[in-house]
């Protein structure tokens, strides 16, 4: 499907070479977005993940732009971001893939948006859950792009979180996230269901 191209390095070994996009999404109160987890429609539940910025794989005969309208489409149209063009970064970074175990190349394309003020209801799903990382404890503010039942295949979770903690929170293997977070989402389920 044209997510990765293999090759070998200069020494003959495979190297797998994935272009991924990445969105650097600023709101106006300076919080940046990341991406804390997916919701698993089968088990009706969030799965947490490693903060991340929101991004995707480009696809085969796909520009980096492109990727990007398809991110902002699925995940982040709700929220209006406005990209600033004339601020893209490139990076290059080679290391094991955690899927595959093979040497992996990754060609990180960085772009920089921002968002202005959310009013109450700015988006389908938008509520407040606590987040732990075993050290710290804090509040963060989530959302999802649409309502859990609209999702067949399950969809991201985002946060609002402080740029100076995003290092940090991206070094855990998981952010813990109370209960109050699956609670949330399965009342949220329920009300749709029931409508």
């Amino acid at each position: 499907d044209g997510r990765c191209y293999l090759g070998s390095d200069a020494s003959r070994c495979i190297l797998r070479v994935v272009h991924v996009v990445t969105l650097r999404l600023f709101r106006c109160d300076g919080l940046l977005c990341a991406k804390v987890g997916e919701w698993c429609k089968a088990d009706r539940q969030v799965r947490t993940v490693k903060a991340k910025l929101p991004g995707t794989k480009t696809l085969a005969g796909e520009m980096p732009r492109q990727a990007l309208d398809r991110l902002i489409g699925k995940d982040l149209a709700a929220k209006n971001p406005q990209v600033d063009t004339g601020n893209i970064e490139v990076e290059v970074e080679e290391a094991p893939s955690e899927s595959y175990g093979v040497a992996t190349k990754y060609v990180r394309t960085i772009f920089t948006a921002c968002v202005g003020p959310m009013g109450p209801a700015s988006g389908p799903i938008d509520f407040f859950v606590e987040a732990s990382d075993g050290e710290q404890s804090q509040r963060l503010e989530v959302f999802m792009a649409r309502w859990p039942e609209e999702m067949p295949d399950g969809g991201s979770v985002y946060a609002w979180i402080p740029s100076q903690d995003f290092e940090r929170l991206g070094k855990l293997e998981s952010l813990s996230l109370s209960l109050g977070l699956t609670a949330s989402m399965n009342l949220l389920t329920n009300e749709v269901m029931q409508i």
